[in-house]
């Protein structure tokens, strides 16, 4: 059995699953992220917020909030 065929190449499909799964797990402990368009991320909480370089960078946030990955 093949896989479907979502119009994306694996490496992107994969990077768009990354993001989703990171902002479910910090939506789980009360966070937004934000793409940034300059580039880089957002992490957002009420009032405040903590930039993020990459997404790898945003992970480590995650974690030390106890968000699921």
């Amino acid at each position: 059995m093949t896989a479907a065929f979502t119009g994306l190449d694996p490496a992107a499909d994969a990077e768009r699953k990354r993001r989703a799964k990171l902002a479910a797990g910090l939506a789980l402990r009360g966070f937004e992220l934000r793409e940034l368009a300059g580039g880089g991320w957002l992490i957002v909480r009420w009032n405040l917020s903590r930039p993020a370089n990459t997404l790898d960078d945003a992970e480590d946030f995650a974690r030390s909030v106890g968000a699921p990955l």
